[in-house]
């Protein structure tokens, strides 16, 4: 599910994916192999707009 430079960025997404699952009062252990594939690909477009997010902040104090 997770796009080549996700992958790539693992060490970013983990804890993002962590941060979502928290904020949806879940935790990230054995009980994410029990999410459905649409509950998995909603997690994941959450965290791509996490990472998305980041990323532009990253950039915009670059250009600062």
């Amino acid at each position: 599910m997770l796009t080549d430079e996700e992958v790539e960025h693992k060490d970013e997404i983990v804890p993002l994916t962590e941060e979502v699952l928290h904020a949806r009062g879940q935790e990230c252990d054995d009980s994410i192999s029990k999410l459905s594939v649409s509950e998995l690909k909603g997690l994941v477009e959450q965290v791509r707009e996490l990472h998305h997010k980041k990323n532009r902040k990253q950039l915009i104090k670059q250009q600062i």
